[in-house]
């Protein structure tokens, strides 16, 4: 039996027959530092610090989910507010609609009814793409108001019970003249 291990066995097999045929053809043969003797040198693997990365992966797997889960859950207490479309009124083209929306937030946000002008198409308007926009807000108890189009370019925004808490956002977008009354 051979008392050399396998990489010990092909760098003396070189060493005998390859390295002499390398010079005579005028090559110069380099010794490389971890072969034979000092293989038996090489560092170990550490069977430790390969299972503390397994528990350090297996942690992670574990945790990842509930910690995303806990975010989840956070983010839906903080912006789970129930809102309704208590009234919605189309221009006479249709063009425009104006919806009165209230949510309550409960304990966290409250109560609020906001007016909301949206151009077609109504599905896909936002304000953040400039084709919707909450020209009224009313903050805190629940009111009455309706919105009503007394033409193509005018709406008319009547709140029967608000008491000076509302905001008026704007008076004009995109071409239609908000008229607001308040008692």
């Amino acid at each position: 039996m051979n008392p050399f291990s396998p990489t010990e066995s092909e760098w003396l097999t070189r060493k005998t027959l390859i390295d002499p045929k390398l010079k005579a053809a005028g090559w110069q043969v380099l010794l490389c530092t971890l072969m034979a003797t000092n293989m038996q040198n090489a560092p170990k693997r550490d069977k430790r610090r390969t299972t503390n990365l397994l528990r350090s992966a297996l942690s992670f797997l574990y945790a990842g989910p509930i910690l995303i889960g806990a975010g989840i859950l956070l983010w839906w207490m903080f912006t789970a507010c129930q809102s309704r479309i208590s009234q919605r009124v189309y221009s006479p083209s249709a063009e425009y609609l104006a919806d009165v929306e209230e949510a309550d937030c409960g304990a966290v946000g409250g109560f609020e009814t906001d007016v909301i002008l949206r151009r077609k198409p109504y599905w896909a308007s936002s304000p953040r793409l400039n084709t919707a926009s909450e020209v009224f807000t009313l903050k805190g108890s629940s009111s009455r108001i309706n919105v009503g189009w007394e033409g193509e370019n005018q709406l008319r925004i009547e709140c029967t019970d608000c008491q000076g808490n509302g905001t008026v956002f704007e008076r004009n977008w995109k071409g239609i003249s908000i008229r607001y009354v308040f008692p």
